[in-house]
């Protein structure tokens, strides 16, 4: 059973959180959200989209939609549209956890990656 953060002390509008106890929380479930399989996998998915970045000179963080496409566009020889559709949500997960958006409903990721 979990069990809730200790109050430390009253406020105006109720007690008041021990925010280390809930960050540590926070944490936990944040490495629960995705199982430990799909984790490794947008790791790898990272490495092998910031390498083909880094060969051509292209910056893979923040990445422009269009150098998404590019790079789709140059794998869809030889991986299946299932792990084309993975290495685009490893690139928004990654850019979501550095504060950054990526549209992946931009016409040169979504139209390549439906083509």
């Amino acid at each position: 059973m979990t069990t809730l953060p200790t109050p430390v002390a009253e406020t105006a509008i109720g007690p008041a959180l021990d925010l280390e106890a809930v960050a540590a929380r926070a944490a936990g479930l944040a490495r629960q959200a995705r199982a430990a399989n799909t984790l490794r996998a947008y790791e790898a998915d990272w490495r092998e989209f910031a390498g083909w970045c880094a060969a051509r000179g292209l910056e893979p963080l923040p990445a422009a939609p269009a150098v998404v496409g590019l790079y789709l566009a140059d794998c869809a020889d030889r991986l299946s549209l299932a792990t084309l559709a993975r290495r685009v949500s490893s690139l928004a997960a990654r850019h979501r956890r550095a504060g950054l958006g990526l549209d992946v409903r931009h016409p040169t990721v979504y139209d390549v990656l439906a083509g």
